[in-house]
């Protein structure tokens, strides 16, 4: 379906670096439905790619009713995801995040 190929460039496991050093998993799915877990696989919420009108650009939807984002951007930078996020109490949130196997190929687990 055309749905499933809109989101399968990003489809695949992403390690994931917070601004405060946190890390975690992004799991996208080619539906552009996203898992985003501790790296023991704590489940701390899920989320959806929508398209914006920008190239590169993805809005980030949370699904579930923890949500602690209120709008978050995710943009595709020389093979990384980039991640802002506007908090609740107005300040922003950053992550990084790239393909896990080529993490791993790097000597980063």
């Amino acid at each position: 379906s055309r749905l499933s190929k809109l989101w399968a460039h990003l489809a695949g496991f992403w390690l994931v670096t917070w601004d405060q050093g946190e890390r975690g998993r992004w799991h996208i799915r080619e539906t552009g439905d996203i898992e985003i877990t501790s790296l023991d696989g704590s489940v701390l919420g899920r989320a959806r790619l929508e398209k914006t009108p920008l190239e590169g650009l993805f809005h980030v939807i949370p699904i579930d009713k923890h949500a602690s984002q209120s709008a978050e951007i995710w943009r595709l930078d020389e093979g990384r995801l980039q991640s802002v996020a506007m908090k609740p109490d107005g300040g922003l949130r950053t992550a990084s995040a790239a393909r896990e196997n080529e993490q791993n190929l790097a000597g980063v687990v």
